[in-house]
Protein backbone atom coordinates (compact mmCIF):
# COMPACT_ATOMS: atom_id res chain seq x y z
CA UNK A 1 0.00 0.00 0.00
CA UNK A 2 3.04 2.39 0.08
CA UNK A 3 2.92 2.72 -3.62
CA UNK A 4 -0.45 4.69 -4.06
CA UNK A 5 -1.20 7.22 -6.75
CA UNK A 6 -3.65 10.04 -7.14
CA UNK A 7 -4.72 9.43 -10.98
CA UNK A 8 -7.80 11.73 -11.90
CA UNK A 9 -9.66 12.07 -15.17
CA UNK A 10 -13.05 13.69 -16.55
CA UNK A 11 -16.61 12.82 -16.05
CA UNK A 12 -16.38 11.71 -19.34
CA UNK A 13 -13.32 10.84 -20.83
CA UNK A 14 -10.28 9.31 -19.20
CA UNK A 15 -6.68 11.27 -20.31
CA UNK A 16 -4.29 8.96 -21.84
CA UNK A 17 -1.82 10.43 -19.93
CA UNK A 18 -4.05 8.73 -17.01
CA UNK A 19 -4.14 5.38 -18.93
CA UNK A 20 -0.26 5.05 -19.12
CA UNK A 21 0.42 5.98 -15.77
CA UNK A 22 -1.85 2.84 -14.83
CA UNK A 23 -0.60 1.12 -17.42
CA UNK A 24 3.32 1.96 -16.31
CA UNK A 25 2.38 1.12 -12.40
CA UNK A 26 0.68 -1.82 -13.29
CA UNK A 27 -2.24 -0.52 -11.12
CA UNK A 28 -4.41 -3.83 -9.73
CA UNK A 29 -6.92 -1.59 -7.75
CA UNK A 30 -9.18 1.66 -8.42
CA UNK A 31 -10.70 3.51 -5.85
CA UNK A 32 -13.54 5.92 -7.61
CA UNK A 33 -14.36 8.70 -5.70
CA UNK A 34 -17.25 11.39 -6.47
CA UNK A 35 -19.70 8.51 -8.04
CA UNK A 36 -21.77 8.76 -11.14
CA UNK A 37 -22.24 12.72 -11.28
CA UNK A 38 -17.93 12.77 -10.93
CA UNK A 39 -17.08 9.36 -13.18
CA UNK A 40 -19.06 8.22 -15.47
CA UNK A 41 -20.22 4.45 -15.81
CA UNK A 42 -18.50 4.53 -18.83
CA UNK A 43 -14.95 5.63 -17.52
CA UNK A 44 -15.46 2.68 -14.53
CA UNK A 45 -15.90 0.01 -16.74
CA UNK A 46 -12.63 1.50 -19.05
CA UNK A 47 -10.94 1.15 -15.81
CA UNK A 48 -11.78 -1.70 -15.10
CA UNK A 49 -9.98 -2.93 -18.49
CA UNK A 50 -6.90 -1.19 -17.80
CA UNK A 51 -6.04 -2.79 -13.97
CA UNK A 52 -4.08 -5.82 -14.12
CA UNK A 53 -5.62 -8.76 -12.68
Amino acid sequence: MNNMAVLLTRTDALPGDTVDAMTQMRAQLVHIVGGYGAVSLGIQETLEEVVYP
